[in-house]
């Protein structure tokens, strides 16, 4: 037994010292560590007690189809910020803005996150569906849901990570299908076709199953049939981000994204069949503290080379996080260190709506501000 842990342990550390890291040097210090002659930093908005403005950013998006506003979220609320006047204005309860229905209006997407209801709730604040954690007697404890049109009829599906198993729901929270992957359901993520570059809605969800504690990541079509599936490495969690992955970078025609996921302090960045294509160590400081992964792939402008984002936020007593963005091999082009931050998302520059040229958004958590990062 001691050789075997012995052995585990080394295979271990050697995974994870394929790991690049960058030039940290702590993180006590707010500052830029590489990266300020290419990537250049606007402050767009610092909180004030006199201003009217959520006083925590939880969630930033495009607002529904109008680029020159973000669709703010804190706890309580969604905001509307137009980009050119700077104006908070508060358009319904908390949670992420999605046209669910293609009708030009944003409905609140409420997904649970393991302890609180899955709902819907209309732009007028009415409520659409819910389901609580003991829906049908069922141990439906939401841990995760992800939306998507995935089959192309211009109504969008709900697909929810759950104790009791995966759920793909309809706007009317009719459930479509379910599968019991033996285990529990811990996150899920979703690709569109079309919209995300790939030619077949994409599932993929995170189970661990109960009869042995494993984890698998399960590769399911829009109708919940599995395509594949793999044992991810014992040391990454259940925080997947998905992406679409460009044709000229792809190895093949079924290499069209990439799973990213964590562990306590490394990034990975994985094909399809589950293979770490480059993986990236964060700084040592932020093992003790809790964490969350958010990611966005931006190509800054229309002919320039594609970028993947990845805000590292801690969400612990601990006030930093690391803002990293890299190329698609891997190389890290621009690193900051921020204040707790947990939103990001990527838009078209103000003013700019032919769409040449997109920029970054992130938002700290605490005394907010949010900024906005372009190519220089």
């Amino acid at each position: 037994m001691r050789c075997f842990c012995v052995l585990l342990s080394l295979l271990i550390v050697v995974s994870l010292s394929a790991c690049r890291s960058g030039p940290w040097e702590g993180m006590r210090e707010l500052r830029v560590v590489l990266g300020a002659e290419q990537i250049q930093k606007e402050t767009l908005l610092v909180y004030d007690q006199k201003t009217y403005m959520p006083s925590r950013v939880m969630g930033l998006a495009p607002f529904p189809h109008d680029d020159n506003a973000l669709a703010v979220s804190s706890h309580w609320h969604t905001w509307r910020l137009d980009l050119g006047s700077m104006i908070f204005k508060v358009t319904g309860p908390g949670g992420t803005l999605v046209d669910i229905d293609g009708d030009g209006t944003f409905e609140t997407v409420h997904e649970g996150g393991g302890f609180s209801d899955v709902r819907v709730v209309d732009d007028d604040g009415r409520e659409l569906w819910r389901r609580s954690a003991s829906w049908k007697k069922e141990d439906f404890t939401a841990n995760s849901m992800s939306v998507g049109d995935l089959d192309g009829d211009g109504m969008a599906e709900f697909y929810v990570a759950s104790k009791s198993g995966l759920y793909c729901i309809d706007i009317e929270g009719k459930t479509l299908w379910k599968k019991d992957g033996g285990g529990t359901y811990w996150d899920v993520r979703v690709l569109e076709p079309g919209r995300d570059g790939v030619s077949e809605g994409v599932v993929v969800a995170w189970v661990k199953i109960k009869s042995d504690g494993s984890r698998r990541i399960e590769i399911r079509d829009r109708l919940g049939n599995l395509v594949s599936e793999f044992q991810p490495p014992e040391y990454v969690s259940a925080d997947l981000e998905l992406l679409p992955w460009p044709a000229d970078a792809a190895i093949d025609d079924h290499d069209t994204f990439r799973i990213v996921d964590r562990n306590r302090s490394c990034l990975f960045v994985m094909n399809p069949s589950g293979v770490v294509q480059w993986a990236y160590q964060f700084p040592r400081e932020m093992e003790m503290s809790g964490h969350s992964l958010t990611t966005s792939f931006i190509r800054f402008r229309e002919s320039g080379p594609e970028y993947l984002a990845v805000l590292f936020g801690t969400w612990s007593g601990w006030d930093r996080s690391a803002l990293c963005i890299f190329s698609l091999d891997g190389e890290l082009v621009y690193q900051e260190v921020l204040r707790s931050s947990w939103a990001m998302t990527d838009g078209v520059l103000p003013g700019h709506p032919d769409g040449a040229e997109r920029v970054l958004y992130v938002g700290t958590s605490r005394k907010p501000e949010i900024y906005m990062y372009r190519m220089r």
